[in-house]
């Protein structure tokens, strides 16, 4: 049906042992401000390090070491980034154009690649984030009192 909220399994690993299956209607919209097409629902499970890493990225530009320390100490621990999900996370925001690097030297004085937010993906942020606080607010609305 034309225009009707599809439904597709994702699965959402709460651990190395228990896996929930989530099917999420899934719908495009467009953020009204920025224009950028927000992900998909279910897309929000695989998602998740793009949207850390551009918000982490808005202050300033940064090499992958400082973006896995400044998301763990926002994060107070709670978040660890394996260097290899980072590193392709970053590549797949370099390819849409979300984020751009350029050579320098990191404060212990060796050679570091340094990324920084583009006007793309400021607005990807935008509507990511909007995405997010959706999906957060659904998340809260059912683990709230019955």
């Amino acid at each position: 049906m034309p225009g009707a909220p599809q439904e597709r399994p994702a699965t959402l690993e709460l651990d190395e042992n228990v896996n929930i299956a989530v099917a999420l209607a899934a719908s495009a919209s467009t953020n009204q401000v920025s224009g950028a097409m927000a992900r998909l629902p279910n897309d929000l499970l695989h998602g998740t390090l793009d949207v850390l890493v551009l918000r982490t990225l808005l202050p300033a530009p940064m090499h992958g070491y400082g973006l896995t320390r400044a998301i763990e100490a926002r994060t107070d621990g709670v978040l660890n980034i394996e260097d290899a999900a980072l590193y392709k996370a970053l590549h797949r925001l370099q390819r849409i154009g979300a984020v751009d690097s350029e050579w320098g030297v990191s404060d212990n004085n060796r050679r570091a690649r340094y990324y920084r937010l583009t006007v793309r993906g400021r607005r990807e942020l935008r509507a990511e984030t909007e995405t997010w606080r959706r999906f957060a607010a659904a998340i809260v609305a059912v683990l709230g009192p019955a």
